[in-house]
């Protein structure tokens, strides 16, 4: 199995938001634990540009939805021709 990680990009949101940045690293951790992934399974991804940023942004206001904030930073996107890390 492959999974999109990206250890750094961290975003402190509030109490209740539908998407707690700490779930993540606690699931990898939990794959890990079960030995569903390894350190080869993590594929990092690439910053997004941008213009990306806006066109998703756009796109989940039309939708009704609240367009996702990055708090000022990179937001990352899975690669898909990524290589997983050693």
């Amino acid at each position: 199995m492959r999974v999109s990680y990206a250890q750094d990009d961290f975003v402190p949101l509030p109490e209740g938001h539908p998407f707690p940045m700490g779930k993540f690293p606690a699931r990898l951790r939990i794959l890990s634990d079960e030995g569903r992934v390894t350190s080869r399974d993590i594929v990092e991804p690439d910053e997004t540009t941008a213009d990306l940023q806006a066109c998703v942004h756009r796109a989940a206001a039309s939708a009704g939805g609240a367009p996702a904030r990055a708090g000022g930073r990179a937001v990352r996107a899975h690669a898909s021709a990524a290589s997983p890390k050693s």
